[in-house]
């Protein structure tokens, strides 16, 4: 049987439609829509399990409503590593910025036992201590890294050190 390489452009074409129109409900706000599309017949046999449920907690966190239904879902679907480092990472840092004691150090669990990466430990540790701990254990070792660093991991450091001032009523380190 010879499958015309047509056949597979108009399902990529579908597919991008589907995906359009998902983006496209999500920046007009129109989460009705959007729920109906991403569970729609058509979005599951489209969009794999990972990218359908992963869409669904963008959603959430942007409505900042059903996160934990949401996260739940991912129990039910197979994940490799680079989706669990994601979802993981996503979830903690939605709670820890919550500063969500609870659910925060489930996910930071999550990260160190379930991951390999060490720049996700790093970064777990680093956040929970600033964020949940209020601790500034980290603040000369941020101020260090700074020296040298350009672009997003020097926002990402700034943020931190953002909240280290924060959390001692801007008390600058002499």
């Amino acid at each position: 049987i010879k499958i015309q390489p047509e056949f597979f452009w108009s399902k990529k074409n579908e597919k991008n439609k589907i995906e359009d129109e998902l983006l496209g409900a999500l920046l007009k706000k129109d989460y009705k829509k959007f729920d109906q599309l991403i569970d729609s017949e058509d979005a599951q046999r489209r969009i794999a399990p990972f990218n359908r449920y992963y869409r669904k907690i963008n959603a959430a966190i942007l409505r900042n409503k059903n996160i934990d239904a949401v996260l739940e879902s991912f129990e039910k679907i197979k994940m490799n590593q680079a989706q669990k480092n994601e979802l993981y990472s996503k979830a903690f840092g939605y709670y820890v910025e919550k500063e969500n004691k609870e659910k925060s150090s489930y996910y930071k669990d999550k990260i160190l036992n379930d991951t390999k990466s060490e720049s996700l430990h790093e970064m777990a540790n680093r956040m929970y201590s600033i964020y949940i701990d209020k601790s500034d254990m980290y603040l000369d070792i941020l101020l260090k890294e700074n020296e040298s660093l350009t672009g997003a991991k020097r926002a990402s450091n700034d943020a931190l050190l953002a909240k280290i001032y924060e959390n001692k009523k801007d008390n600058i380190k002499d």
